[in-house]
């Protein structure tokens, strides 16, 4: 019974082993997929740092725009006073525009590195999984070995005690 035993409990060992190398597997798919999200962030993350300098841009012409507009308004002397207070609230928010960008470029910049350190993360992750994986499927396979081992000892055993009934009753 010893033997029996011994294959049944291999045989569960191998099918659990098996098991978790299909857990494993699917640990293995979800950190590809996480890689591939953040591959996908950082490629909106160029276009948003890309949106971020055109704003810049937009900020530096306007405030040129505005600075031209001051100078007509002085040119003009009292009848542009009115039109000097509106390109001093254009440069305001041509100021204000410029600020907002570079605070978002920072952020940028912040979440970028983040991504960064997670993109690497998710890369060791996977090596680590596939790793485990392997060396979950070298111990199934040891474990089948074993059980088909065992089968065949016990076969032999078998054959041994037979042959023994025979020659001890014949």
């Amino acid at each position: 019974m010893e033997i029996n035993s011994l294959v049944y409990t291999n045989d569960q060992n191998a099918r659990e082993t098996n098991q978790i190398s299909d857990e494993i597997v699917n640990i293995s798919r979800f950190t590809e997929q996480l890689e591939q999200s953040m591959n996908d962030i950082k490629e909106f993350m160029k276009q948003l740092q890309a949106d971020n300098e055109r704003v810049v841009d937009i900020a530096d012409n306007t405030n040129l725009l505005s600075l031209n507009a001051s100078i007509e308004a002085a040119r003009a002397g009292e009848a542009g006073k009115g039109f000097a207070v509106v390109a001093g609230e254009i440069n305001r928010l041509a100021m204000d525009s410029r600020e907002t960008a570079t605070k978002s470029s920072e952020n940028h910049d912040r979440i970028e590195g983040s991504i960064l350190e997670i993109l690497d993360d998710a890369v060791h992750l996977s090596a680590i999984v596939g790793e485990i994986n392997s060396r979950a499927q070298s111990l199934a396979a040891s474990t089948q070995e074993i059980t088909a081992s065992a089968v065949e000892i016990k076969n032999i055993a078998g054959k041994v005690k037979v042959d023994l009934d025979k020659l001890a009753g014949g």
